[in-house]
């Protein structure tokens, strides 16, 4: 829970030097709904952020940086906090062999379930050549 009065913190780095462009789209209720948006967003080279609330209302959080060419594609899995460490960390190193980050755990609010979040950067060379670097956005 966030207090009433919340600062946003913004970065600037001369190794990422930009434009930034965000989009704040309605957060998805179950994961399926969550992958679709995630993916749809990834494609046009958005990455998801996290979560984000407004005026009340819940948001997903994408950015896009400018100077780079990439897409993001994502996917979800039952992540079961019963579970041991060693098995948790078995899952998350399957989806890391096919070349997935972990994003983290989230919950939706249609399920009790908690889900790993998973993404892939594609990143892909602009048409006159200078291709970018795997940086997580």
């Amino acid at each position: 829970i966030y207090p009433p009065n919340t600062s946003v913190l913004f970065e600037k780095s001369s190794q990422r030097p930009g434009p930034f462009t965000y989009r704040m789209v309605a957060s998805a209720t179950t994961s399926a709904a969550f992958e679709t948006q995630a993916n749809t967003q990834g494609a046009e080279g958005y990455a998801y952020k996290g979560p984000l609330t407004v005026g009340g209302t819940s948001y997903d959080l994408y950015a896009k940086d400018g100077s780079k060419y990439a897409v993001f594609s994502y996917k979800t899995a039952v992540l079961n906090p019963a579970d041991s460490l060693a098995t948790v960390v078995a899952a998350i190193n399957v989806e890391g062999a096919k070349g997935y980050y972990w994003f983290g755990p989230m919950n939706f609010s249609a399920s009790a379930t908690t889900y790993s979040i998973y993404y892939k950067g594609n990143y892909v060379c602009p048409p006159l050549g200078g291709c970018s670097t795997p940086d997580g956005l």
